[in-house]
């Protein structure tokens, strides 16, 4: 017998979402669009815990748990910490959606070591070991989800420097294997690769003349909306995309 393959209000009532970088853009997108499919929210952030208890506060109002965590990915013992914690509070951790990502717009003389270690920690590494550490979990529920936030510059180089690049190219190939080796035990890892999305990533510095860019060069002539990426990662953590696994969904607004 094949899952339901239709999305309702409810489809994910019952189950604990782990959002990593949720107190602002796509994540908290993410986070607003999950719990309104029925999921408890665990709303990870670097630092900011103002920004992540506006999250909580407003998720709580829609009469849905939410916790808040903080911790820098960058280091791996908070990785493995933040897992734990959410499963110590929760019971349980049904869906992982890797989002936290740094970006330092870069050129590939002027990258640093500095640069290349940071965003390949957040953007790779920390992915990896909250996926590792939640796969435990998630096997011992008999399923789970496993979405990790690419970039189309995973796919064609980018715009945003090597580092990038590098980590979220890999973080493709990441998701890929993963859900092979996954499956087996009912877990789907899938990705999602936006172009630039309209957040406050756009105030970072050399942000504006990439932006201007890839406007120019979008064939609908805009950003993508935080809301529209939320909605590819609502729709693959739900039992309609129960047949899709591996795979590397764009949200670019066209070729």
């Amino acid at each position: 017998m094949t899952p339901d393959a239709t999305l309702d209000s409810g489809e994910l009532a019952g189950r604990v979402a782990l959002v990593t970088g949720a107190s602002r853009g796509i994540g908290r997108a993410i986070a607003a669009a999950l719990a309104e499919a029925g999921a408890a929210i665990a709303i990870h952030c670097r630092s900011n815990a103002g920004l992540a208890k506006d999250v909580a506060a407003a998720l709580s109002a829609e009469d849905r748990r939410a916790e808040v965590y903080l911790g820098d990915l960058g280091d791996i013992g908070a990785c493995e910490s933040l897992v734990e914690s959410v499963r110590a509070d929760f019971g349980r951790i049904d869906i992982l959606v890797n989002n936290a990502g740094i970006v330092r717009v870069r050129s590939t003389e002027t990258t640093s070591r500095s640069d290349w270690d940071d965003m390949l920690g957040v953007n790779l590494t920390a992915p990896f070991v909250l996926s590792q550490r939640a796969l435990p979990i998630m096997k011992e529920l008999g399923k789970g989800v496993i979405v990790n936030i690419a970039s189309i510059a995973g796919v064609n180089g980018g715009n945003m420097g090597p580092a990038y690049a590098a980590a979220k190219g890999g973080l493709i190939s990441l998701t890929r294997y993963l859900a092979r080796d996954c499956a087996r035990f009912g877990i789907r890892v899938n990705c999602v690769a936006p172009t630039l999305t309209d957040t406050d990533l756009l105030n970072e510095p050399g942000m504006d003349a990439l932006r201007s860019r890839i406007l120019a060069a979008n064939p609908m002539g805009r950003l993508a909306a935080p809301s529209e990426v939320a909605a590819v990662v609502r729709f693959l953590c739900s039992d309609a995309a129960g047949f899709v696994n591996g795979d590397c969904i764009m949200v670019t607004g066209g070729p």
